[in-house]
């Protein structure tokens, strides 16, 4: 139907709630960007790189076709429509990866791997994560009723003619992908409480970059997602099939009839039919939902928080505040995580011996540890040899006082440096 001959007069009472969320989705979701890509951590870089993907595609529709059915870009929807099939194929599949990964740092038995090892790692990690998706997104032409629609204030929408075939070849995938991923996670938490401390010793020489605070941050990300992704593959399943019904397959002539039309839904049309307006929305919000638990679990300490804060800093120069980073810590007699405290016994030729003790402390050791370095260093008192020399000496001259001499007095509180 030519878009002229539609009326269209309603507004999302909601907008711009939707763009500004999704917005803040993506901030959030690109702060840890670097460093997981940085590491090699394929599930995570791609689960980064969906949820961006996603998010930019439904909030440029929500603000194009705000209000209005017009034909803004047909290559446009072509496009988006495809990569809207491959997110929702492509996150369970992030999530797998991660939970493969775990599951093998968990397991593993060979520290060390060798370059071709990891060369075919990395290759099928790939074709989990980005080859499965494209698959689906292939596959989802033949079960393509027609181009695409577009509904008023939401946007472009990828078009399913639900059929036996549609439901073999697409909604499947994700309800697969999930059983699996909730297979790794259930072994390696059941590896986990088995060999704990093996596990451990494993983590700390795998080269793999977690410590056990990443691998459990890791794991409750996957968790989260796989408690919230297998029942929403599942409910998107029996939302279509109740929805739409379930078609026949009669022929490819048959699915494909009328291919080039493109169907709109004006939003008053689309208040008659409060479930399919529920579907919609769940499906929207769901992306940035998950950018924000990403966020949460990996975004706000390690490097990415440490380098955040120093970009905060950087601004508080800029308008003549002086950060935190910028004090100078004030002295304090106290075992610290990442101080060591040298005690040095010195001994001065004035009179009879005289004892004093000096503090010294390291300056290489000051510097900031990630929050999620595993291990806490302990306080540590590494006397060198001239202390050793002088402990000696001390003995000496005591040895050698006689009965009428004194014994010193105790040394004031405040001689003690």
């Amino acid at each position: 139907m030519p878009t002229e001959l539609i009326s269209t007069s309603g507004f999302d009472p909601t907008y711009p709630a939707y763009p500004i969320i999704a917005i803040f989705a993506m901030v959030l979701v690109s702060m840890p960007a670097y460093w997981q890509f940085k590491a090699g951590n394929v599930g995570t870089s791609l689960y980064i790189t969906w949820t961006f993907i996603g998010c930019l595609i439904y909030t440029t529709n929500s603000i194009l076709w705000y209000g209005n059915l017009q034909e803004h870009s047909m290559f446009w929807c072509d496009l988006t429509t495809k990569i809207q099939i491959g997110f929702s194929v492509g996150l369970p599949a992030a999530s797998l990866l991660i939970n493969r990964r775990l599951y093998k740092i968990s397991t593993v038995q060979q520290v060390h791997i060798s370059k071709s090892d990891s060369r075919r790692e990395l290759c099928l990690e790939l074709a989990i994560g980005l080859g499965i998706p494209v698959i689906v997104m292939v596959l989802h032409v033949v079960n393509q009723g027609h181009r695409y629609n577009v509904v008023e204030n939401i946007g472009c929408w990828p078009e399913t003619y639900t059929t036996p075939v549609a439901i073999a070849t697409l909604y499947t995938w994700p309800i697969g992908i999930a059983m699996v991923s909730f297979v790794y996670c259930s072994l390696s938490i059941r590896a986990f409480f088995k060999q704990r401390r093996a596990f451990l010793e494993v983590l700390q020489t795998s080269g793999s970059g977690l410590n056990v605070n990443r691998y459990f941050r890791l794991m409750a990300l996957a968790a989260t997602e796989l408690c919230f992704g297998l029942p929403f593959a599942i409910w998107v399943l029996v939302a279509s099939v109740s929805n739409d019904g379930v078609s026949p397959w009669i022929s490819w002539a048959n699915t494909h009839w009328d291919f080039n039309r493109v169907e709109y839904m004006p939003w008053a049309i689309l208040m008659l039919y409060p479930q399919t307006y529920i579907d919609l929305n769940i499906t929207r919000y769901s992306l940035p939902a998950g950018g924000f638990l990403f966020f949460i679990y990996l975004g706000l300490s390690g490097e990415s928080g440490q380098f955040w804060e120093r970009r905060l800093d950087s601004v508080k120069r800029l308008f003549g505040f002086t950060p935190k980073s910028d004090v100078a810590p004030q002295s304090t007699w106290s075992g610290q995580p990442g101080i060591s405290v040298n005690i040095q016994s010195q001994v001065h030729s004035h009179g009879r011996g005289l004892t004093q003790i000096g503090t010294t402390t390291s300056a290489s050791s000051m510097g900031k540890r990630d929050s999620l370095d595993f291990g806490v260093d302990s306080l540590s008192f590494t006397p060198d040899a001239s202390s050793a020399t002088s402990s000696s000496n001390v003995d000496e001259k005591h040895d050698g006082l006689s009965e009428k001499d004194e014994p010193l007095p105790a040394p004031a509180p405040h001689d003690i440096v």
